[in-house]
């Protein structure tokens, strides 16, 4: 047998599966629509963001592996970039003045 009909056996089967899987979805509730994922949100470490909406205020040029080791508690930079867009604080600032500056690649007179 070659390889094309491997996979041809096996798309079958997998068809058919699906197929029986879909039969019984039908038979259990009616209806062909997939099942609703349960969500569940994980608790953040951060619990207190307007001490947390603070020290990002008081040490905004700061990285988050930085704001991490300054908070109270042991967390890591992906709690920290969770906890600043949990309260709505942007990652990256353009600051004003790099607009002012002068581009690499233009001349000076």
């Amino acid at each position: 047998m070659d390889s094309r009909k491997v996979r041809q056996a096996n798309c079958s089967t997998l068809v058919a599966l699906a197929f029986n899987l879909w039969c019984q979805r039908k038979a259990e509730t009616g209806d062909i629509k997939p099942k609703a994922r349960q969500v569940t949100q994980q608790e953040l470490k951060i619990n207190d963001l307007e001490k947390f909406g603070e020290l990002s205020k008081r040490h905004g040029d700061k990285t988050q592996s930085e704001l991490a080791q300054l908070w109270d508690s042991e967390v890591s930079q992906p709690t920290i970039s969770r906890a600043l867009a949990k309260i709505k604080h942007s990652r990256k600032k353009k600051h004003a003045a790099m607009s002012k500056q002068t581009k690499p690649n233009e001349r000076r007179s």
